[in-house]
């Protein structure tokens, strides 16, 4: 508690020992069943409450990009994460950089949420745009959006584009007006979006197929 009081600051080898720690987003069956514990929780608590018009609230998951937002205004958290920085960018997507263990994983983990009550259950992956070259990328980009929705997963979408090109855009903006981009359940014109949103999607883990 004393080093998320203090954003870590002169205790840096404590927050690498929680970056170290198990994250969201790899298959871990301990980890992911705390996310499925907090969701069923928090599913449980919204239904139970009256709206003004006498019917039940909804549980909607979806931050748009109020996910930069909240995390600006946020202090550091015992996930290693500094104040200030982006929380995670959909409703069931892991946070930036924890996800290490390839797309395959990633879904594993999000369909371990019990998704069937809860609306806008947003799962974001990025791409390189050198993995998805051939049929056979595309094959198996298709039998993993399949493999998804089989196992519980309600939406999924990807980025398709390299770091460097998300970088250049924010120096040159004027060469990159089309460059169109998945925020968090929506598209946006990249060059657009504050610069916050913009650097949490160059933070988003690449992945290959």
């Amino acid at each position: 508690m004393n080093a998320l009081d203090c954003n870590f600051e002169g205790k840096e080898d404590v927050r690498q020992l929680l970056l170290s720690a198990p994250k969201f987003g790899n298959d871990d069956d301990y980890v992911d069943s705390i996310a499925h514990e907090l969701y069923d929780w928090w599913q449980k608590l919204v239904t139970s409450i009256d709206t003004l018009y006498g019917h039940k609230y909804q549980p909607n998951a979806y931050s748009a990009s109020g996910h930069h937002a909240a995390g600006k205004k946020g202090m550091a958290l015992p996930n290693g994460r500094l104040a200030g920085l982006s929380l995670a960018d959909g409703s069931v997507s892991p946070c930036q950089g924890a996800d290490f263990k390839g797309p395959t994983a990633i879904i594993n983990s999000a369909s371990k949420i019990d998704q069937r009550h809860i609306l806008s259950t947003l799962l974001n992956i990025k791409f390189q745009p050198v993995a998805l070259k051939t049929k056979d990328d595309l094959k198996k980009l298709v039998a993993l959006i399949k493999t998804y929705f089989v196992c519980g997963g309600r939406h999924i979408q990807f980025n398709v584009v390299d770091r460097e090109t998300l970088i250049d855009a924010q120096v040159h903006p004027e060469l990159h007006r089309n460059l169109l981009v998945r925020v968090a359940g929506y598209s946006a014109l990249f060059v657009e979006l504050d610069r916050g949103v913009q650097d949490e999607i160059i933070q988003r883990t690449h992945h290959t197929l």
